[in-house]
């Protein structure tokens, strides 16, 4: 039966929520990293559910042990009646919650023989108990992920308002005219949160003198908190992002130089190396015939000499405008 507190609370909804605050305060105590006491909550889980596993299989034990061996039946050739009385009773226990049934020690004695079977009941109420109460706790844990999702905006929002608090003091100090500013839209982006701004006077007026032109948004990466800030241009076209990937987070970007290798190695594969060679050297007339014939030669090996494709990487990929990159204003934490 399960008992409630005098606030109606279920006292097993209680354990649950003590051993689970039990572990997070553990993992904040010895400053677990942040994927550490992410595990809290699923080890809290497997903890419960491992302490009723125990406390039924002993329970029984418990139960069987002072009329072990007498009041069972052993199989023929059993070392079963040989063990330990304490032994042979938890492995009895544990045969029949897991309803196994295999039949090397059975009860003889009646009273037995109707009780033993209602361990068995139990051990499958307790998978049922634990497989509902993980369908009940998934959808939580769900919420609780788009939880994190706000947090993390929340974040990156104060980050920003942080700085822009910083910078209307700076301004305040050199000026009488400062202007506050205030974040006034937030868009998710794979790789950063895009945190737009303007005026606090137009945003509590709406009036357009007050409004601010040319204002780029500011960038919070998503992994490291890292602030960036793009202009306006580079924002409404999206240029910023190849930047980010590349300078910013290190990702491999696609360039003209890839395209280039591309079409050398159909060209190869189709029509020979030397074709793949003037290929090249119509795409890339700076190069040399030995030089032409070196890059080739080692692109179909598996990757083309680093000063070769420097020059092809100088010749095809234009460099990004300052307009449009990527101004880091703090780096990672």
């Amino acid at each position: 039966m399960i008992r409630a507190n005098e606030r109606g609370v279920p006292a097993s909804a209680l354990s649950r929520a003590a051993h689970g605050t039990a572990l997070w305060r553990l993992a904040r105590r010895f400053r677990a990293p942040g994927r550490v006491v992410g595990l809290v909550g699923p080890l809290a889980m497997v903890t419960v559910v491992s302490m009723w596993a125990v406390t039924v299989v002993l329970g029984w034990a418990i139960v069987y042990w002072p009329h072990m061996p007498g009041a069972f039946a052993f199989s023929p050739g059993s070392q079963a009646a040989q063990q330990p009385a304490l032994l042979d009773s938890v492995y009895l226990s544990l045969v029949t919650v897991a309803t196994l049934g295999l039949g090397d020690i059975a009860p003889d004695e009646g009273w037995l023989r109707l009780v033993s079977p209602l361990e068995a009941l139990i051990g499958f109420a307790l998978l049922t108990a634990t497989v509902s109460w993980v369908l009940e706790i998934y959808p939580a844990l769900t919420r609780r992920r788009d939880d994190a999702r706000v947090i993390e905006r929340e974040a990156a929002v104060r980050t920003v308002e942080e700085r822009l608090e910083r910078e209307y003091q700076q301004w305040r100090a050199v000026s009488a005219e400062a202007v506050r500013m205030a974040v006034v839209r937030v868009k998710e982006h794979e790789l950063v949160w895009i945190v737009s701004w303007q005026s606090e006077d137009f945003v509590r007026t709406r009036n357009s003198k007050y409004a601010l032109v040319g204002n780029g948004p500011y960038l919070v990466d998503r992994v490291d908190g890292g602030l960036h800030q793009i202009g306006v241009v580079s924002a409404v076209t999206g240029e910023w992002e190849a930047d980010y990937r590349a300078r910013i987070r290190g990702l491999p970007v696609r360039t003209a130089v890839d395209d280039l290798h591309d079409v050398l190695r159909g060209v190869a594969a189709t029509r020979g190396r030397m074709h793949a060679v003037r290929t090249l050297r119509q795409r890339l007339p700076v190069l040399p015939p030995a030089e032409a014939l070196e890059y080739v030669g080692a692109l179909l090996e598996g990757d083309a000499p680093a000063h070769l494709v420097a020059v092809a990487t100088k010749e095809l990929v234009a460099p990004l405008n300052p307009v449009l990159a990527v101004k880091t204003i703090r780096a990672e934490r």
